[in-house]
């Protein structure tokens, strides 16, 4: 018997990392999915843990003794916790999870039959959804710069036919090809990884998984979406312990993403553009975001 024919009969070839930074319940509930999925494909599971203050090791490894645990003893960032834990497993597939995912019965053996049956696919996403149920829009196109300035400016929201970057005109329901699904749950081909390179450890919490798929794709691997195999996912549960950091954040990266991939393709005047237009949003969502801490600080203290 050959090995994709042990693989399509339960061969147990896919591996789990999770990043973790003080999300305890949430990874608990978390590890607990796995466990309950009892996936015939996932041989280990493993946590970094980026020095966590709320006990999150310490409940792995007192509720989870089969989980590997990895602490590296300061907070490395997304990247560098997904590389270290890339590292430390040997299994052909690989399913980077955050913390804040749940995965439901038979998302894992269909994410792994998805890439045995497409040998050219890099990476394959599943459909995310809401606690209430709702699909999440996990998948963007590339942020080309006609594409991107449209969604800065919220000419995408009037026209949500220049909406590329956001997909809007797609509801994650069928299964296609596509450019960058969300980092939160993305199986993986240890053969592509190894041929593009580990995540660039410059992008610490955002656009790394972007840049990675980017450079995937640019190496003639496909990249898909599947609704086949579904994911809780309860967004931002470690983001959302410091909104107004994540929110900039999130815009650096975005022009780290720039100067690494575009710069020198831009005409000048055409990446300054782009670029002042990443920072002006990014001052706008930070400042939103702080007045709407503020009031609530304000209600809080009145009442």
């Amino acid at each position: 018997m050959s090995l994709l024919e042990d693989r399509k009969t339960g061969w147990p070839d896919a591996a789990t990392i999770i990043v973790n930074w003080n999300t305890r319940e949430l990874l608990r509930n978390c590890l607990t999915s796995l466990e309950q999925s009892k996936s015939d494909r996932l041989s280990q599971i493993v946590v970094v843990d980026n020095a966590s203050s709320d006990g999150s090791a310490a409940m792995v490894r007192a509720e989870f003794p089969g989980v590997t645990l990895i602490q590296p003893g300061r907070n490395t960032g997304y990247a560098a916790g997904n590389n270290l834990g890339i590292q430390a497993v040997h299994e052909p597939y690989i399913l980077l999870l955050n913390p804040d995912t749940e995965v439901t019965a038979g998302a894992i053996d269909r994410l792994a039959r998805f890439l045995d049956d497409h040998p050219r696919c890099a990476v394959v996403a599943p459909q995310l959804f809401s606690p209430g149920g709702a699909v999440q829009r996990s998948c963007r196109g590339f942020p080309e710069p006609a594409a991107l300035l449209a969604e800065l400016t919220g000419i995408a929201q009037i026209w949500p036919s220049l909406s590329g970057y956001r997909m809007a005109g797609w509801n994650h329901d069928t299964e296609r090809p596509v450019d960058q699904p969300m980092g939160s749950a993305l199986m993986t081909r240890r053969e592509a990884i190894d041929e593009a390179g580990l995540m660039d450890e410059q992008f610490p919490l955002f656009f790394n998984e972007v840049d990675w798929i980017y450079r995937i794709k640019k190496r003639g691997w496909e990249i898909w979406f599947t609704p086949t195999a579904r994911i809780l996912h309860h967004v931002g549960g470690s983001t959302r312990q410091i909104p107004l950091r994540s929110a900039w954040l999130s815009h650096t990266g975005l022009h780290a993403f720039y100067r690494k991939h575009y710069r020198s393709r831009l005409r000048p005047a055409l990446y300054r553009v782009v670029i002042a237009a990443v920072y002006l949003h990014a001052a706008v969502v930070v400042a939103l975001r702080g007045a709407r801490q503020l009031v609530l600080r304000l209600r809080s203290a009145i009442s």
